[in-house]
C-alpha cells in the first residue's frame, strides 16, 4: 500500500530545493494539507510555490531547511550552526515529544541517531550539486552550466 500523507509539515519550502519538491509532492499528494515554515531569506520566494497547494504560512520560526550558502556558513558562522544544527535537533525534539509523526524524512546524521534513540520513522536522504528551476544564480554548477 503506498503511503499518503494527510498533513505534511516542511521546513524551508520557498526555497531552491523547497519549493520543487513541494511542487512534486503536491503533484503525487494533492489533497493533502500541507504546512510550510520558512524564514524567507535569501532566494525563497512564496510565488516559486505552487499556488494551487493547501498551504498555510506560519510565523517564521527558528529552523529552517539547511542554509547551504556557502559565503553564509563562512561569514555567519555561529548563525549557520544555530540555523542548520541546533534547530535541527530542538526540530528533531519536537517531533519525539509530539509522538505522533507517522514519517519524518530528512537528510542528516542526527536523524539516525534519533532513529536507533527513540524508534521514531524517519526516512535519511542527502542530496549533492542539484539545480533547477527558482535556483539562486551564484552556485558553482548553475555557473558551469551556463
Amino acid at each position: 500500500m503506498t503511503y499518503v500523507p494527510q498533513n505534511v509539515l516542511i521546513t524551508g519550502g520557498c526555497g531552491f530545493i523547497g519549493s520543487n519538491f513541494v511542487n512534486h509532492i503536491h503533484d503525487a499528494w494533492p489533497h493533502c494539507n500541507f504546512v510550510n515554515v520558512d524564514k524567507l531569506i535569501l532566494n525563497s520566494d512564496t510565488q516559486h510555490v505552487n499556488e494551487k497547494a493547501s498551504y498555510s504560512y506560519p510565523l517564521p520560526t527558528k529552523y529552517e531547511k539547511s542554509d547551504c550558502t556557502s559565503t553564509r556558513c563562512y561569514n555567519e558562522t555561529i548563525e549557520a550552526i544555530d540555523n542548520n544544527v541546533i534547530a535541527f535537533i530542538e526540530l528533531l525534539q519536537a517531533v519525539k515529544d509530539y509522538g505522533k509523526v507517522k514519517r519524518f524524512i530528512a537528510g542528516e546524521a542526527y536523524v539516525r541517531a534519533f532513529t536507533s534513540q527513540y524508534k521514531l520513522p524517519i526516512i535519511t536522504a542527502r542530496m549533492n550539486n542539484i539545480y533547477g528551476p527558482n535556483q539562486w544564480d551564484v552556485k558553482v554548477l548553475l555557473l558551469l552550466l551556463s
